[in-house]
């Protein structure tokens, strides 16, 4: 595989720890801030080795499991872009409050009893309400089963015919009973729902304490894993890092009126009720403000409406304003208004905000997959890339729907269907175009995609579903099941000739069996990608192949990002069947040798706009500024590192910092032009502070900011962000523009998500 060092692998190591989200009732007495502790699972990783991410877990004693993607170095992968939220532009008009109870749109409050699964609970709230907005279930009738959800999560399936047979998490625990205290969160959650595990009827699977329920699960015939009543379509991840911002509460209050609540995770400890929990008039309400974070996140609820007005909090908060919460602690838990509370919009513990979406489950009666438990690791690669699985039909089908999941915000797509598909390319078929859909996905997540014509397939005959993850800021990230690593609790099998990867810098496509990076060859196992339909009305003719591009078209990125999944355009194929090159590349690796195109005729003209020194962090990347007119930047430049164990850089100009010195990069462009550009490189940020001379500023005024980072740390990049721009801005430098009366908070963040913040006030 030419150039691989172009491609990153993000590793997600499975679930090593007891789980942060449900709170483990009979642990509640002995739980305190202290108990929290991290766990990083390890890789060994060669010098040459592609760039590893892994996804690290926080432990602590309760349940809800918590994770960011982090390198060796602890630098962090945000999933998150600093535009999406500018990009989704309020629809709705927003009243300054909403609470449901006692009418039409309240699901009840249920009791997890002695268990840790309050992960299965916010999720399945979150269902109940989707599909009671949208009428598909009642008030009477909205009441899914958590002991279903739950038990299933945690035990393999034992059919060996399955095509998911061997998927499963293997978190080590001494009885049944213990199951329900393993522990999850909305991503556990997604991936069994997506299965067509459930969701089931409550009186199906009723919830009950951990042994009695135990005692009927393992009894109970195989069938009931696969029974459902609700299909799980889609379940979309807000940004956690700017909640307190007025632009996210929005995007969050508008999900909540559009599906009637939202799962959340936070930290909660009800032997603390002096120090987070106010009592007045009945209300309960918490605001933890600077001592518990997101890493302490212990507990899944769900937000159910709002209050712009409330501000009766044990601690002052910063404004007013808090989340209506539902518990799934009973309506008699003496923390609790009849099993209701309020957690202030600034408390920074509340994270992994998640809607879930449904259908009735005779909706598709078909599923095709290969993936049972979701993705763990992520292919990342500075150009475009596709995934592909091949099915084989069971019966005539009719195709009407794809599923897959995404790692990063504004994701662009593109979905290709492929009838009569042989030989190990699962574009060497006939294209059906007319079902072909391209779109943007605002949110990560998991979605379901309607094709736009149904394709019709034969019985026995085999077809593949393409999916192109375009670029986002200069990279692609592609959700797979990942690496086999049962020690850790994430468990796959694969067979070859299954799932594909293709990569359009060498545009050839791998068996996910054996992707080989920098001379590493991993097992990523199968695409995380699903297909649903009906069985078909009569037989369907096996189609005769014709000769078709064996490259799938090229996906624009379209202009304006739908958290829906509406197709916004049908591709079609290249007419020269290469892919069209894309950004330039965010993972910096050091480019193969190379020589710089002869300039025939003046064809290109450059222009080096990069400056002379640069200072950035380890394991930041930076791209320099060289502009080509007449062609592409890796034709008419060539790029050179002095010291590639220091600084990195690709063929398109992206450095990354590997260790602390100094390097120089060398430009040499085509039309006779050079420059060296010195780079030092020092320690990544651990913490960063934000400063100003005063706290207070006049409306049309501006106030410079400061910024400090750890001691012999560098970030070139820094982003600061306005908790409301209608108070005050502030641009890339950190100055802060007074616009009217009120208080503001100002973030800054590093490249490897490190933050601070200050509280400013308009006078």
């Amino acid at each position: 595989m030419k150039k691989k060092k172009r491609i990153a692998v993000l590793v997600a190591i499975a679930l090593a720890v007891p789980g942060v989200g449900n709170w483990d009732r009979q642990a509640a007495d002995a739980m305190t801030a202290d108990t929290a502790q991290s766990s990083v699972a390890d890789i060994t990783e060669s010098a040459n080795q592609a760039e590893l991410y892994h996804k690290v877990y926080k432990e602590n004693t309760a349940g809800h499991i918590s994770y960011s993607l982090q390198d060796d170095t602890g630098n962090t992968l945000s999933r998150y872009t600093s535009s999406a939220a500018a990009k989704n532009k309020r629809s709705m008009a927003l009243p300054a409050s909403y609470d449901p109870r006692g009418t039409e749109q309240e699901t009840p409050i249920r009791n997890q009893q002695d268990t840790g699964a309050c992960w299965a609970f916010g999720a399945l709230k979150a269902l109940e309400s989707d599909c009671l907005m949208k009428g598909i279930l009642t008030k009477d009738t909205a009441d899914l089963s958590e002991n279903h959800l739950a038990w299933y999560a945690y035990h393999a399936l034992d059919d060996t015919t399955s095509p998911l047979y061997g998927d499963h998490m293997s978190r080590d625990y001494v009885s049944d009973r213990a199951s329900y205290n393993k522990g999850g969160n909305a991503d556990v959650a997604q991936a069994v729902l997506a299965n067509k595990w459930g969701a089931v009827a409550e009186s199906e699977a009723p919830f009950d304490t951990a042994s009695n329920m135990a005692s009927v699960m393992k009894n109970a015939a195989s069938s009931l894993r696969t029974q459902s009543l609700i299909q799980l379509t889609d379940s979309e991840c807000y940004d956690p890092y700017l909640a307190s911002d007025i632009t996210s509460r929005n995007e969050i209050k508008e999900a909540i009126l559009t599906h009637g609540a939202m799962d959340v995770a936070l930290y909660y400890n009800p032997n603390l009720s002096s120090r987070y929990y106010k009592e007045t008039n009945g209300v309960y309400a918490s605001y933890a403000y600077d001592m518990m974070g997101i890493d302490q996140a212990n507990h899944c609820v769900t937000i159910v409406g709002w209050d712009d007005d409330f501000n009766n909090f044990s601690k002052d908060a910063p404004e007013s304003g808090a989340w209506l919460i539902a518990n799934s602690y009973g309506t008699n838990y003496s923390k609790d208004e009849n099993g209701y509370f309020w957690v202030s919009y600034y408390d920074p513990s509340l994270c992994e905000y998640y809607t879930f979406e449904g259908v009735s489950a005779d909706t598709y009666q078909t599923i095709f997959q290969y993936d049972g438990n979701g993705w763990n690791n992520s292919l990342r690669s500075p150009e475009e890339v596709k995934t592909a699985n091949v099915y084989t039909a069971d019966g005539s089908q009719q195709l009407q729907a794809v599923a897959f999941y995404t790692v990063k915000e504004d994701q662009p797509y593109t979905v290709d269907i492929y009838r009569s598909v042989s030989g190990k390319d699962p574009t060497n078929g006939t294209q059906i175009k007319e079902a072909s859909v391209s779109g943007n996905f605002a949110k990560t997540g998991y979605h379901t995609v309607q094709i736009p014509k149904e394709v019709r397939v034969a019985d026995g005959e085999k077809f593949s579903v393409v999916i192109t993850y375009a670029t986002v800021d200069d990279s692609a990230c592609v959700p797979l099941e990942g690496q086999n690593d049962p020690q850790n609790g994430h468990c796959y099998s694969a067979s070859a000739g299954q799932s594909y990867t293709y990569f359009a810098e060498d545009a050839k496509w791998y068996d996910n069996t054996a992707i080989s990076v920098d001379g590493v060859q991993y097992d990523l196992n199968n695409a995380c990608i699903k297909v649903f339909g009906n069985p078909a009305d009569e037989p369907v003719a096996t189609l005769t192949p014709t000769a078709t591009p064996t490259v799938a078209p090229v996906v624009l990125p379209p202009t304006k990002p739908s958290t829906s999944g509406t197709p916004i355009s049908t591709t079609k194929p290249s007419t020269s069947g290469a892919p069209t090159s894309t950004a330039a590349p965010s993972d910096a690796t050091e480019q193969p040798k190379r020589t710089v195109s002869p300039n025939a005729g003046g064809r290109y003209q450059t222009k080096i706009k990069a400056k002379a020194k640069y200072t950035i962090g380890k394991g930041e990347k930076i791209t320099l500024p060289v502009t080509v007119t007449g062609g592409s930047v890796q034709a008419a430049v060539k790029w050179t590192s002095s010291n590639t164990k220091v600084a990195k850089v690709t063929n398109n100009g992206v450095v990354k910092g590997c260790k602390r010195g100094t390097a120089k990069i060398v430009i040499q462009t085509v039309d006779g032009k050079k420059k060296t550009i010195r780079v030092t490189v020092k320690k990544a940020p651990k913490k960063i502070k934000i400063t100003a001379q005063k706290a207070k500023i006049k409306k049309g005024k501006t106030l410079q900011t400061r910024t400090i980072l750890s001691k012999g740390s560098a970030s070139y990049k820094l982003r600061f962000v306005s908790s409301n721009k209608r108070i005050a801005t502030v641009n890339s430098t950190g100055k802060i523009k007074a616009k009217r009366r009120g208080t503001v908070r100002i973030y800054v963040y590093t490249y490897n998500n490190k933050k601070s913040q200050i509280k400013i006030k308009i006078v």
